[in-house]
């Protein structure tokens, strides 16, 4: 009975064995016929000029999007001009800040001082 069993088990992977090699074959064939063909060359050919196309548009944006604009001399990076820029708004608000202080110590110098009415002051203003 175990016999039986591997010659039917030899007998399986010998059919499977045939059907790959004929496959194979066939696919060699066929691979060489299309390969071999102008029309493949062509086909080749327009998509590395597509995947250069794409990879020369990537590189292009990320320089826009990510590099610092360099046109003037005196041009600096991003960040260098940010940190400029808060240091003169930083400036400018001590400098408000400063002039807020100063209107506000001489209102407090140039305000009378009031005194409160009398109770013959104030009947005589309600008349």
């Amino acid at each position: 009975m175990e016999k039986k069993k591997d010659h039917e088990q030899l007998y399986y992977f010998d059919y499977f064995k045939k059907l790959y090699e004929s496959w194979e074959e066939s696919t060699n064939m066929m691979l060489d016929i299309w390969l071999s063909s102008p029309y493949m060359e062509r086909a080749f050919d327009k998509s590395l000029e597509f995947k250069n196309y794409v990879q020369n548009f990537m590189e292009d944006t990320i320089k826009s999007r990510c590099e610092p604009k360099r046109g003037d001399k005196d041009s600096k990076d991003d960040k260098d001009r940010l940190v400029e820029y808060i240091d003169s708004l930083e400036k400018k608000i001590r400098e408000l800040e400063e002039k807020v202080e100063e209107l506000e110590s001489q209102s407090k110098k140039k305000a009378p001082e009031r005194r409160k009415k009398t109770k013959d002051e104030a009947a005589k203003e309600t008349k």
